[in-house]
């Protein structure tokens, strides 16, 4: 008597192909207030990421007007030069089957900052961009910005919405979501199973003025545990210190009054 041997995972499924196909109509969803909940979630929750992700897109504008390109590399190096902790990070993805689908392979950047790691995506909007969409699809898309700062927690609840919405769309076209855009395999992005960090010191990153475009730094706290891996860095002169307050406190003010940030 034999026994049936195991049957493999399918590895069949719909490929985003590009074409053209007939989209069947749906009863319209609050698409505002959709937009609305996935814009709270991206919103900056303190200062800080608000300071941040100002920079994270001036120095991203610096760049592509230098380079002519998006580089990620040469956008760690500025922010480096100006005083973040930043980190390279790489989700390595891979896997057997079905699983080298699952586990996508990305790369972003990495924020430490009090014992917290920020999510830097500098290309955000493009991870849910797909071929056959909807038009509401299409325009909540249109809607979320290029870069996104946030932290670990905000990614599983705000993939689950767009991802949704994502998997809607190409049921309108009676199309398989495929699982490289399934919530779990996007989530995989930027929560990896496996990563490779590789840090970038201020001393890596080209000189700059000691200042950001927006923003100052404030030093870690000499109590801290990266006191000493800290202590190399040369620091700032009086005026370039005496100009980047300057540039906080004109940034916090301008926050404040477009009602993103309370006043200090």
């Amino acid at each position: 008597m034999f026994t049936a041997l195991p049957q493999p995972e399918s590895l069949l499924f719909d490929f985003e192909t590009g074409e053209e196909r007939s989209e069947i109509p749906r009863p319209p969803s609050d698409v505002n207030a959709i937009g609305e909940h996935i814009a709270m979630l991206m919103s900056p929750r303190a200062f800080y990421e608000a300071r941040l992700l100002s920079d994270v897109r001036q120095f991203k504008a610096a760049v592509l007007k230098e380079d002519g390109r998006h580089d990620i590399v040469v956008l760690a190096t500025k922010l480096a030069a100006v005083g973040y902790d930043v980190a390279i990070r790489t989700a390595v993805g891979g896997g057997t089957g079905q699983q080298c689908f699952r586990n996508l392979h990305h790369v972003f950047l990495v924020i430490f900052w009090e014992g917290k790691q920020l999510i830097v995506e500098p290309q955000f909007r493009a991870q849910f961009c797909i071929c056959n969409t909807t038009s509401q699809y299409k325009a909540l898309v249109q809607s979320l910005p290029d870069e996104w700062v946030g932290n670990q927690g905000a990614v599983k609840p705000l993939v689950r919405l767009l991802c949704a919405q994502m998997a809607l769309a190409f049921e309108s076209f009676q199309t398989a979501t495929p699982p490289w855009r399934q919530q779990s395999s996007i989530v995989s992005k930027w929560l990896p199973a496996k990563k490779l960090d590789r840090s970038i010191s201020a001393e890596m990153a080209a000189p700059l003025a000691g200042c950001s475009p927006t923003s100052t730094l404030t030093a870690p706290d000499s109590s801290s545990s990266d006191s000493e891996t800290d202590s190399s860095k040369p620091e700032p002169s009086k005026a370039a210190v005496t100009q980047r307050k300057s540039l906080d406190a004109i940034f916090r003010s301008n926050s404040a009054v477009q009602g993103h940030l309370p006043p200090p």
